[in-house]
């Protein structure tokens, strides 16, 4: 037979156990204060890309690719040249 467990008392478990790994470095740099900053600053990371390709890029770039007129296809495609040449200086 499952057990219903409701999604705020996981939620508030979880976020209880995240306040406390962030408030063990108050007793010095331990593994778990490590975990907790790793997991905020990916969580945040991943986060912020989600909101760059969803609200920028998508209806920015893509969608006049796409349908867009040709001053806007060629607006994009210039940005597209420019990215795709900022990411090959990396390498």
């Amino acid at each position: 037979m499952p057990v219903n467990i409701p999604l705020e008392l996981i939620i508030g478990i979880v976020s209880c156990l995240l306040t406390l790994m962030i408030l063990s470095y108050l007793i010095g740099d331990n593994p778990a204060f490590r975990v907790a900053v790793y997991l905020f600053v990916g969580v945040s990371a991943g986060y912020a890309a989600a909101v760059a390709c969803r609200q920028v890029l998508w209806p920015r770039m893509i969608i006049p690719l796409l349908t867009g007129s040709f001053g806007d296809r060629v607006v994009a495609l210039f940005a597209l040249l420019g990215g795709a040449l900022l990411l090959m200086k990396l390498s």
